[in-house]
């Protein structure tokens, strides 16, 4: 697993302007912004969250394989820690709770930034590619105090992002 790898990646501040639709997954409006185009079809955006029922990033970080990631995780602190504590947890419960998704990015502020109230992190607009397709995710992952512990995870993943978007927001197609 590459930690930093995988969700690292859009760390650009993004106003609400460049979301590609008129709300994000919560369903708070962002009036003015008009609807972009999807690649087919798809339902209205997702409101059900999913609640995780176990905590994985933990169990992922202690496995052997993941040395290289703690110790990329270990050069960051505060906010950035956690966030990729929870990038990890996001990727690691869609991998789990869909067997056919293979989560290989992740993009926490890919259409809008996320932000931490207390000590839960919300990322409200973010991207996930699987099988070299990025989908829109919502999350919100909630730490003990003071550490990398997630005690709290939902998340809501929504329609697939139409491939002329991948770009102008920094969604690579491989890699």
């Amino acid at each position: 697993m590459e930690l930093v790898r995988a969700s690292v990646i859009a760390r650009k501040s993004l106003d609400d302007a460049s979301l590609p639709r008129g709300r994000d997954l919560t369903g708070e409006a962002n009036v003015g912004v008009p609807e972009a185009p999807r690649a087919e079809p798809v339902d209205p955006l997702v409101k059900s969250w999913i609640s995780a029922k176990s905590f994985l990033a933990a169990d992922v970080l202690k496995d052997p394989r993941s040395q290289q990631a703690r110790v990329a995780l270990a050069s960051l602190t505060g906010a950035d820690e956690h966030e990729q504590v929870c990038a990890l947890e996001a990727m690691e419960q869609l991998r789990q709770d869909r067997p056919d998704f293979r989560p290989t990015r992740l993009a926490p502020h890919a259409f809008r930034n996320g932000f931490s109230k207390g000590s839960t992190l919300h990322v409200t607009a973010g991207a996930i590619r699987s099988n070299r397709v990025w989908y829109e995710i919502a999350y919100r992952c909630r730490l003990e105090p003071g550490s990398q512990k997630i005690v709290g995870f939902e998340y809501a993943l929504g329609a697939e992002i139409a491939r002329t978007l991948w770009d102008e927001h920094g969604l690579a197609p491989v890699h």
